[in-house]
């Protein structure tokens, strides 16, 4: 038994989590991993029952049970009566909302009147207490409370609400009217969630150089160190295609001088581009870029924006987004969104385009064939691990805060709740399920937790075991840590085979499976990841290609057509794909 998972397990004795009343702690060695720590509760339906402590603390269990199954409620005797504004009419066996089985659900009335159908244990925990009608009143009066403000040129007018709208984001508008006199429509969010605080109805900018756009854009360039060459005339122009008569807008090309570095380029002033320089960037395109050039400045690293050449003929140069030549490293900072490859051009913008699946391979490789150890990180990555991003960059700069001798350490079997916390805060990739051994390296002097390696049984080869994980403290180096971890496993388990990936997108040197004594097999072709198209880069999360493959997506998406493929399918359901840059695979044999 492990005296620190005991003495956090004990803390929750004799307390009341949900319905569940815990009583003991007990500890089952025959179980796996992180079910060897048990509860005995009791629950307010009266049934006790021994429940792993994980189920409660981390998967928040409700009950012993009997909300989910609903075997210890009279439903039937919940006809009649008011739970919020529902009123029970009737229970019902029924298969709704894409169900696999037949689910109990209650017909409920609400004080609206409006009829609905809710999973019957839903209603008794209190998560449906109404149809949404009060909720949405409240919504359309806080919509409401909004006409009169002024954003930027825009004066909100009147609000909209559209409840047939495929895109929640689209289901509430502002009527606006703008300072040129012409009245648009746009989306709640468009106003009062995004940055630009210079809001127009993009038909403003008129011939007449005296207009207050001509103005404000010296203003903006003049606070930027850029300069306005060419003629600033008029924002855009339609042309019509001959062949289709459709109507595009094309947008003037303006040519500007950069006053830091004294060297002129050309923009459009396209609502999708931004007004930088592309040789020195005083300014940078993304949050994302912004962090770590701070970070950098703070190190006294020199940096700069780069295009090399190609390694491949799909492109004739590449972009590095922070190349360091004092160091031989580059920095490359991705959008998930503008990033992704896909198959029907309507799931994205129209000035987005689809990347080739080795367009990130193709980085590394032209990096490698300029002495440049390319770092590639998903802006997604930066904006929510930022800390650990900063250890990665800090450890191939040579400049980790902190270093400690491995003799100095001891090591030790822990539990998967240990181990899965730590990897979390510590490992940019988060935990692997599946894993069965977990040794951590500690501190002697202070008996602190400071590295982590894990293993499991192979998931992709016919090798005996997989090396999962490896991990340190954040801004700390373990000179041997790696390499006592590995050897007391290889004393204690007496492995005959290790197979162990390498992701090249970050760690493409290798260099540490070298010294552990593991033999360099093959490359992988590049992975795909799915993630969700809407969802902000500050919680978008990515999810390996296995998670969805096509015999699993009737039961993880809302809509599945079995004639269709797995990426027509994930499209239809707001996903969209990224590409890595493969895994190097190494193995160790006895």
């Amino acid at each position: 038994m492990n005296l620190a998972s005991k003495l956090h397990y004990e803390k929750h004795l004799n307390e009341k989590i949900e319905m569940l009343f815990i009583q003991k702690l007990i500890y089952d060695e025959s179980a796996n991993g992180r079910s060897r720590y048990k509860y005995i509760c009791k629950c307010d339906c009266g049934t006790v029952k021994t429940i792993p402590c994980w189920y409660i603390l981390v998967k928040h269990l409700k009950s012993c049970g009997c909300l989910q199954y609903a075997t210890k409620i009279n439903h039937n005797a919940n006809v009649g009566k008011r739970f919020g504004s529902l009123l029970i009419l009737a229970v019902k066996r029924l298969k709704l909302n894409n169900d696999v089985q037949r689910k109990l659900y209650y017909e409920c009335e609400c004080n609206c009147g409006n009829i609905r159908f809710y999973q019957a244990h839903l209603v008794i925990k209190g998560d449906f207490k109404s149809c949404g009608c009060k909720q949405m009143a409240e919504t359309l009066d806080r919509m409401k409370s909004h006409i009169g403000k002024k954003f930027g040129r825009l004066t909100i007018t009147n609000t909209s609400h559209y409840p047939d709208e495929k895109y929640t984001y689209n289901r509430h508008t502002f009527t606006c009217k703008c300072d040129c006199g012409n009245v648009i429509e746009l989306p709640v969010s468009r106003l009062l969630y995004s940055k630009d605080i210079k809001s127009t109805c993009g038909q403003c900018f008129k011939n007449n150089k005296s207009y207050t756009g001509y103005s404000e854009l010296l203003e903006y360039c003049k606070s930027i160190n850029i300069k306005l060459v060419s003629e600033y005339t008029t924002k855009s122009y339609p042309k019509v295609n001959k062949e289709t008569g459709l109507t595009s807008t094309v947008y003037n090309k303006y040519q500007f001088l950069c006053l830091k570095c004294n060297r002129k380029f050309v923009k459009t002033l396209a609502p999708s581009s931004l007004l930088v320089c592309p040789y020195c960037r005083d300014r940078f395109a993304s949050n994302s870029e912004e962090l770590i050039a701070k970070f950098l400045s703070a190190l006294s690293i020199s940096h700069q924006s780069d295009m090399i050449l190609s390694d491949d003929n799909y492109q004739t140069r590449v972009e590095i987004d922070f190349n360091i030549p004092s160091h031989n490293i580059g920095i490359e900072l991705h959008g998930l969104k503008v990033h992704a490859t896909y198959g029907d051009s309507t799931y994205v913008p129209w000035y987005v385009k689809s990347k080739y699946p080795k367009y990130h391979l193709n980085k590394l490789n032209s990096a490698k064939n300029n002495n440049i150890d390319l770092l590639q990180f998903w802006n997604s990555e930066v904006l929510q691990k930022l800390d650990i991003v900063k250890s990665i960059i800090r450890n191939r700069l040579k400049m980790t805060k902190y270093s400690e001798y491995a003799r100095n350490c001891y090591v030790n079997v822990i539990d998967s709740y240990i181990s899965d916390q730590f990897i979390s805060k510590h490992h940019i990739q988060g935990t692997v399920h599946g894993d069965s051994v977990r040794l951590g390296l500690f501190y002697k002097k202070t008996n602190n937790l400071i590295s982590v390696m894990t293993f499991g049984k192979s998931r992709y080869s016919v090798h005996e075991y997989e090396m999962f994980r490896f991990v340190s403290y954040i801004n700390c180096r373990i000179v041997g840590g790696a390499s006592k971890l590995f050897k007391f496993f290889i004393r204690n388990y007496n492995p005959k085979s290790i197979i162990t990936y390498s992701d090249r997108r970050l760690f493409d040197n290798g260099k540490l499976y070298s010294v552990l004594g593991f033999k360099f097999d093959h490359i992988s072709p590049p992975n795909y990841w799915y993630f969700k198209k809407h969802m902000y880069e500050t919680s978008v999360k990515l999810f390996h290609r296995t998670t969805f493959q096509k015999h699993k997506l009737s039961k993880l998406l809302r809509t599945f057509d079995s004639d269709k493929t797995e990426v027509e399918n994930m499209e239809e359901n707001n996903y969209l794909r990224v590409y890595d840059c493969g895994n190097k695979v190494y193995l160790w044999r006895k």
